[in-house]
């Protein structure tokens, strides 16, 4: 990928590793540096947003970068909708893994424009479904990888023909693919496959909450519980009520919150990406499961 860029007549500036400290003078890094498109997580996103105030920086953004992309995980809408009203471009949704060459599938400006939580593949990558619900998502690359080395020993991952396991449960529409969860982070209550994806997508809606992330906490008679972890905005206190109403509203009943937990921050790794497992250590002593 950086190769073509470079072919090309570009270049590419590497940024510090982000963090909030930094996020400050992140576009006028940018500006300085004469760069028009921007590859950032979702998690930057949503800070770059809150932090830049300033109506001449924000034309200079407007005027000068031509298109920004989001890598590494799920982009809430809310998040997709304050992106576009301050800036004024749309955040395109790029899926990639690195085992399988980086970027397979981007988003069009237009696609991303009308919200819309599909991507179409890169030229040469292959998508096919698989599992009991048909909705696991097996991909053949030309700039796969191998395998994975172990002891001396080259263990592939591909199966007989060409195609690895993502790990990444999809909807396909007219060629497009929308990432709806990971098999792992799927919660099972009461036998029903839910995705956190899903919900966390609705409840990144409402205006008092700022970052959300659902985990499945294990249960005797459910099998697992639904626990909604919430960041609120500005330190809001929120009464869980609310969140719950909201549930009843817009969930099904498979998919009804079990409990609200309300944290000052979600954990993460370096590249913004939610740890859910530590997630599930931090909250379950503050849920109760009967």
């Amino acid at each position: 990928t950086f190769f073509a860029l470079m072919v090309s007549g570009s270049r590419i500036v590497e940024g510090h590793l982000f963090a909030p400290a930094n996020a400050i003078d992140f576009f006028e890094t940018a500006l300085e540096n004469k760069v028009n498109t921007l590859s950032i997580t979702p998690s930057i996103a949503s800070l770059l947003i809150f932090i830049t105030r300033s109506e001449d920086l924000i034309n200079k953004i407007r005027n000068n970068i031509i298109k920004v992309q989001s890598t590494s995980s799920y982009v809430p809408i809310s998040t997709r909708e304050d992106f576009i009203k301050k800036f004024g471009m749309p955040l395109l949704d790029c899926y990639g893994i690195t085992e399988l060459g980086g970027p397979l599938t981007v988003q069009n400006q237009y696609d991303a424009a009308d919200m819309s939580e599909f991507s179409a593949p890169v030229p040469g990558i292959k998508c096919i479904t698989k599992g009991k619900n048909n909705n696991e998502l097996w991909i053949k690359s030309p700039f796969s990888m191998l395998g994975y080395m172990d002891k001396g020993k080259l263990f592939a991952q591909q199966d007989k023909k060409g195609y690895i396991d993502t790990g990444d449960l999809v909807e396909i529409k007219e060629g497009k693919l929308k990432i709806i969860g990971r098999k792992k982070d799927i919660i099972i209550r009461g036998g029903i496959n839910i995705s956190p994806a899903k919900l966390e997508s609705k409840l990144t809606l409402l205006s008092f909450v700022s970052e959300v992330a659902i985990v499945g906490l294990e249960h005797k008679f459910w099998g697992e519980v639904i626990v909604a972890c919430i960041v609120p905005l500005d330190e809001e206190i929120i009464d869980k009520q609310k969140i719950f109403s909201f549930s009843k509203k817009n969930f099904m009943d498979h998919e009804q919150l079990d409990e609200v937990v309300f944290l000052e921050k979600l954990p993460r790794s370096f590249i913004g990406k939610i740890l859910k497992n530590e997630l599930k250590e931090m909250v379950s002593n503050k849920v109760a499961r009967y």
